[in-house]
């Protein structure tokens, strides 16, 4: 799974205030175009991959990637005064979790804060977080204040007690006089404004108070990283240097989570020897550079492959639930043989090799076991096996395994599917995997039937019972004794592990099949 954690769109809450404001920043209208405008020389056409979630979810789509967090762009609500903030936030917030619930499978989200009032702040991401949120993103000024004054450590202290994500991104920075000629502002402004407003935080003590804090600085951690040496030097020094500290600097600074985005493989080889694989992160930024690059980039990185298969520690705090949060990780791909072959196994092609999987009968039956033993509740499985490489490898093999090789008549396969896309409120699976079912002969009473309020009557009896299945597995992630009892008695083991990836399990089977390193042969 390729998961973008550095994302950005633009509330219509956010716009209306914006659209609302006479000095900057604001939003202004030049015929029929909009442009966002920071401050004196930064600002940034208004284009439809900020506001139109279609346009988006298409970008992830053409880019190949799974999951998106969306965060709330620049200029966020630091500039409005603070009850007019807190207002904002809050819609911006629910908009946010709106759109995450509507597309649960593809997005999750950060809140927007009203840092001018800590109070307000502390309350809003307890908010957030309550409807499901996974944390914060907040800039590197405060409408031109510092974030390291004294009333904002309640914030992390929130933060950090919830143990949710802080991101800290550049908004219009302090030292914009000096960066207003070129693009200086864009290539280097932002990120001078990040790398001060890190350190002030680490200076003032926020790892000495928070020593887990999930802090996530982008862009390859700013400027920071490439002068470590320097800051510790001086640290060490000058008496006074160090503020809080009781350790050298870069103790702290190594703490840091970053992301990719920088343009430059070199970059992020660097923070993956610096910070440690398992705190890079995939990242696009997103409308502002074109999604394709995050991808792009991380192909011409040529990481160790055991770098490229660590997953970091937020997984379960940021992107889907017991789900993984991957860094700089390139899925291994699933090649089917060409027909005529003597053996119609799939190929995984890794790092440098390629190797064949045996899918031999033992193999479907210990894959069957751990299902058994192990599939309810998903959640603790996934725990016990999320760090195994092997199971990220079996990702997209498994999902085009279940289109194309599935032991599943079609039109089971496209009501269970259907089921669990109306428990989740999928409305574009729904209409698609309708269609779907239509092609494959299912009875319109049959479709009729597995949508919210409609008789289950209309089905054969392991129509019935896998529809039944999904819906358990689309709400709470688990399955009952009884309902599982009813599969082993309808179905064979091999459907019953392609049941349990066409219902939206794909992390399920891929752990499992990466920790017995074994997937079924075609047909099997």
């Amino acid at each position: 799974m390729l998961i973008d954690v550095h994302s950005h769109y633009l509330p219509r809450a956010l716009a209306s205030a914006l659209e609302r404001r006479t000095t900057a920043p604001l939003i202004r209208s030049e015929g029929d175009k909009r442009f966002i405008e920071y401050g004196p020389g930064s600002g940034t056409p208004l284009s439809a991959g900020f506001t139109d979630i279609d346009v988006i979810l298409e970008r992830m789509d053409e880019a190949h990637i799974d999951r998106a967090v969306l965060s709330v762009t620049i200029p966020g609500v630091d500039w409005f005064d603070a009850a007019e903030a807190a207002m904002v936030a809050r819609a911006c917030n629910e908009e946010t979790a709106e759109m995450v619930a509507r597309h649960p499978t593809r997005l999750s989200g950060l809140a927007t804060v009203p840092l001018q009032s800590p109070v307000r702040a502390v309350a809003e991401l307890h908010h957030a977080v309550g409807i499901g949120l996974k944390g914060a993103m907040i800039y590197s000024n405060v409408a031109g204040a510092h974030l390291d004054v004294p009333e904002r450590r309640a914030f992390f202290a929130a933060a950090a007690e919830l143990d949710v994500v802080v991101m800290l991104h550049p908004t219009y920075p302090l030292c914009a006089p000096a960066v207003m000629t070129g693009g200086l502002m864009e290539m280097a402004g932002f990120l001078f404004d990040t790398t001060t407003a890190a350190l002030r935080l680490v200076f003032d003590g926020l790892y000495e108070r928070h020593p887990d804090l999930k802090f996530l600085v982008p862009h390859t951690g700013s400027f920071i990283p490439y002068f470590t040496g320097r800051i510790d030097l001086v640290a060490g020094a000058r008496p006074g240097a160090s503020g809080v500290l009781t350790a050298p600097p870069s103790e702290h600074i190594r703490r840091f989570f970053v992301d990719t985005v920088s343009g430059s493989p070199a970059s992020v080889r660097f923070c993956c020897d610096f910070f440690g694989a398992d705190h890079v992160m995939h990242g696009t930024d997103h409308p502002f550079w074109p999604m394709p690059l995050g991808p792009r980039l991380l192909d011409q990185v040529g990481l160790r492959a055991e770098d490229r298969a660590k997953v970091i520690s937020l997984s379960e705090t940021v992107t889907v639930p017991a789900g993984t949060f991957t860094n700089v990780l390139e899925t291994k791909e699933w090649t089917r043989l060409e027909p005529g072959v003597a053996s119609n196994k799939y190929y995984a092609r890794g790092v440098g090799d390629v190797r064949e999987v045996d899918g031999s009968s033992p193999a479907v039956d210990d894959l069957f076991a751990e299902v058994t033993r192990m599939g309810r509740p998903v959640l603790n499985l996934y725990r016990e096996l999320a760090n195994q490489p092997p199971a990220l490898a079996a990702f997209l093999g498994m999902s085009r395994y279940v289109r194309s090789a599935s032991s599943l008549e079609p039109g089971m396969r496209e009501l269970v599917i259907l089921a669990t896309a109306h428990e989740l409120g999928q409305a574009y699976e729904v209409a698609h995997h309708t269609e779907a079912a239509a092609r494959a002969g299912v009875a319109p009473e049959k479709v009729a039937a597995v949508a919210p309020g409609g008789s289950l009557d209309a089905l054969w009896a392991a129509e019935r019972c896998a529809v039944e299945f999904a819906r358990q597995a689309a709400v709470s992630r688990t399955c009952d004794d009884a309902t599982f009892a009813r599969l082993q008695s309808l179905f064979t083991k091999e459907q019953i592990v392609d049941l349990v990836v066409t219902c939206g399990w794909y992390h399920l089977c891929a752990v499992i099949l990466g920790s017995l390193q074994v997937e079924l042969e075609p047909g099997a």
